[in-house]
């Protein structure tokens, strides 16, 4: 077919793969040639993904562009045929700014970035909360692996308001960036797996249902378990596990809450022993941002304690909660561990302060940090262009219990003998 007319151009190649056959024909007429070996042993790729052919010998992917000057080009083949349709069949020429208006291309404003590409080497972290030393431990330990691949990094904190984090998940579609990583499981997964077909998405924290994207890893079951065998060791039968706000999409508080059931299940125990204070939502709201957590352990363990709670520990859903339940104990004219011994989740630094000195859970922090941007590295390094983010990447680390003073053996009353059955 003789092209006389851009009607002919079109009717000719009306898409990008009429285009792609042609090529190959002019190149290869019938017979495939790897570009890298020269071997005519070539198979077809399903879908043609991450290019149509691959090589039995060498093994190397490979597509009509390997080997020419379109090789590193973005553009469609259509585009390039129609740019070379239009020199060849102009006598005297085309200008470029014809050419370039043509092929619908704008020159770029002086001086001006694109915002797609103004954060190309940046890595944007998600936080719930930055009044937790637990996040603020990971955000130290991602800025400072960033540092050593060039990367900058940004945070922003949705004070765990949903919309928030939606807000941030469609804002962030907009630029091209090194990755994203969210310090806790994200509530808006749908938002989150279209991201990461995008940019590479890390989560660090117990893995969402149905999640497409990257995940270093914890099972907070594991923790709540490890624990609950603790307490148990030192003769606590009855424990208070308080717990900011419990809802279908906080997995970690729900994960401890079933490991230290399933601990005292396994323990020949009622798991009903392990009792659950939590505030509503609308309580929970009143108080203020910067501490949040301290405050609800606080007022949740004097209100245990006001009730006369037949509880001998208490666990924290974290160390900050831990650490309002050690203060509301001493206030109410107790002592940890004498008469009721805590616990917490996460060994932030202030855990392992003498004054403090709390029972917690160590659970790599610091390398999750630096494992979430190890996998933004990876990804982005990959030789191959097209076959970016295609997999997805699972690290788990497995807590360490850290035994420290503000646990000890269960205080023998007669309140205790009377909930435990003791004689």
């Amino acid at each position: 077919m003789k092209i006389v007319s851009i009607y002919d151009f079109f009717q000719k190649f009306p898409d990008e793969e009429a285009a792609r056959l042609y090529l190959e024909k002019k190149r290869w007429n019938g017979s495939i040639v790897c570009p890298h070996c020269g071997s005519h042993k070539v198979s077809e790729c399903k879908n043609h993904k991450p290019m149509p052919y691959r090589c039995k010998e060498c093994r190397k992917h490979f597509s009509v562009r390997t080997g020419t000057v379109l090789e590193e080009s973005r553009l469609p083949l259509k585009k390039w045929l129609l740019a070379i349709y239009m020199m060849t069949s102009s006598r005297k020429g085309i200008p470029s700014t014809q050419m370039a208006k043509e092929l619908g291309y704008k020159k770029p404003v002086a001086g001006v970035k694109k915002k797609e590409q103004a954060l190309a080497k940046s890595i944007i972290v998600i936080c719930p909360l930055l009044s937790n030393g637990y996040y603020s431990m990971i955000i130290h330990s991602i800025t400072e692996r960033a540092k050593d691949y060039g990367y900058t990094v940004f945070t922003v904190s949705t004070l765990r308001d949903v919309s928030q984090e939606e807000l941030y998940l469609n804002l962030l579609s907009g630029f091209e960036l090194a990755g994203v990583i969210s310090l806790y499981p994200p509530t808006k997964i749908a938002q989150a797996n279209a991201l990461s077909k995008q940019v590479p998405v890390v989560s660090i924290g117990d893995k969402p249902d149905a999640c497409r994207f990257d995940a270093v890893e914890l099972d907070s079951k594991k923790p709540g378990y490890i624990i609950a065998e603790h307490l148990l060791s030192l003769g606590h039968k009855h424990i208070t596990y308080i717990c900011t706000p419990i809802r279908p999409k906080e997995i970690g508080r729900i994960h401890r809450l079933a490991g230290l059931r399933s601990c005292f299940k396994d323990h020949g125990l009622d798991p009903e022993w392990v009792e659950v204070k939590s505030p509503t939502i609308a309580a929970y709201g009143r108080y203020s941002a910067d501490n949040s957590e301290y405050q609800n352990g606080y007022d949740m363990a004097s209100q245990a304690l006001d009730e006369h709670t037949s509880s001998t520990a208490f666990v924290g859903n974290n160390d900050m909660t831990a650490f309002g339940i050690m203060a509301a104990i001493s206030d109410h004219g107790f002592r940890v561990p004498h008469d009721y011994s805590v616990c917490g989740f996460d060994n932030i630094p202030l855990s392992s302060m003498p004054q403090i000195a709390l029972t917690t859970i160590e659970h790599a922090s610091l390398a999750k940090g630096r494992e979430a941007v190890d996998i933004i590295y990876k990804k982005n390094t990959q030789k191959n262009i097209s076959a970016k983010h295609h997999y997805i990447m699972r690290m788990e680390y497995e807590p360490e219990l850290i035994v420290r003073n503000s646990t000890g053996k269960c205080k023998i009353t007669n309140k205790t003998k009377e909930c435990h059955n003791i004689s």
